[in-house]
């Protein structure tokens, strides 16, 4: 969910500023060989080490308790370990054939590699290169000869929208609630991603996907590596399908619980620029099911343009259209009026079409012409 204010999870100004002299002094350190350490640099080096993983940890404790008397998340899927250069050069057919899907080809080098020169590496690249171009065979064979599930193969089967790449990493015991490792931990878990195709959707939903399940925001996970603490009232599901436009998807989501409080789709159906006409009636429907036309995303710091009520957010857009229908669902303009003359949207450079020029001169004014035409036509 989003927040205004500072909670317990961010740091304190004492531990930004230490968090911050200590990068400067590990920089200096670590600019020396381990030769030229003294005995009191590598002392230093572990405590700055010490001080850290201290202040990632406490703040990985109060993320998670929110969530302690939750169900229990299965383990996130372990990341790829695929990416190290140079690969060996036996393996250069290996990961042409799971390219290819070349079964027979693949289950020859694997019989012929048992208890040989292969490793761990070698065939998460194979997973991988398989998965990214759907060979489910190889997948398959690849998983059943004890290959580890990483998540690079996941995010693969994700991008592909890949229904029968998901039914075989179910048989092989991936849950979708797992969290897809990722640099910052941002990724989360699949099912945000896959709202653009309901068969999917009704997979992953049959299968236990969480719909109110996500990543922390970024300034939440901050630090905390690939693997950071999930956000257990998450609207991104909702929202993704939102931006989508898929009404089944939307509907199916809330029938297996997802909350319309934790969601932001009306930002969501606004922002796919380029989609208003696929998207007006998703935005339609979740207003007649109860969204807030008035919603703020308002984060403590960060860009501005993330933040702001699902009309500022058509201003910026010039979706008139869009403006429109928030202000006959009872948007507030004098909630963005000040925000949308600050961002330079209001007044905008190019007027609503039919709008006259004594209209324009507040956002308000505007407005009420749009209540007194809909009044007018009746």
């Amino acid at each position: 969910m989003n927040t205004a204010t500072t909670s317990s999870t961010d740091c304190s100004q004492e531990q930004l500023m230490q968090l911050r002299q200590d990068a400067q002094r590990q920089c200096i350190l670590m600019s020396k060989s381990q030769e030229q350490l003294t005995g009191d640099e590598v002392r230093e080096l572990a405590q700055i080490n010490a001080r850290r993983t201290a202040i990632s940890d406490a703040k990985r404790q109060a993320l998670e308790l929110p969530s302690i008397h939750s169900p229990p998340l299965p383990a996130p899927s372990p990341p790829y370990r695929g990416l190290a250069p140079p690969t060996p050069p036996y393996e250069d057919g290996f990961l042409a054939w799971c390219l290819e899907g070349n079964f027979d080809a693949v289950r020859r080098h694997m019989q012929a590699q048992q208890g040989g020169m292969d490793d761990g590496d070698s065939l998460a690249r194979g997973l991988y290169c398989a998965a990214d171009r759907g060979r489910v065979d190889v997948v398959r064979y690849l998983l059943q000869q004890g290959v580890e599930l990483h998540s690079r193969a996941v995010e693969s089967a994700c991008r592909r929208r890949d229904l029968a790449l998901f039914e075989v990493l179910v048989e092989h015991g991936w849950h979708p609630n797992q969290q897809v490792a990722s640099p910052d931990g941002g990724f989360g878990v699949v099912l945000p991603y896959c709202t653009d195709d309901l068969k999917l959707t009704e997979f992953l939903l049959a299968h236990g996907a969480d719909p109110n399940l996500g990543p922390l925001d970024i300034r939440k996970r901050s630090g905390l590596g690939s693997a950071s603490p999930m956000d257990r009232e998450s609207g991104k599901a909702l929202t993704y399908a939102a931006t989508y436009g898929n009404i089944d998807v939307i509907d199916l989501l809330i029938h297996h619980g997802a909350r319309l409080e934790w969601a932001t789709p009306l930002h969501g159906a606004i922002s796919a620029v380029g989609a208003w006409h696929r998207n007006r009636a998703a935005a339609e429907h979740v207003l007649r099911l109860g969204a807030d036309p008035n919603k703020l995303i308002v984060f403590p710091y960060g860009n501005l343009m993330e933040m702001g009520t699902p009309l500022l957010w058509a201003l910026r857009l010039q979706n008139w259209d869009a403006v429109e229908l928030l202000v006959e669902w009872g948007a507030n303009p004098a909630q963005v009026s000040a925000a949308a003359e600050r961002e330079g949207v209001w007044p905008p450079s190019r007027p609503p079409p039919n709008a006259k020029e004594e209209q324009m001169g507040t956002l308000e004014d505007f407005v009420e012409s749009i209540k007194q035409q809909k009044r007018g036509s009746k």
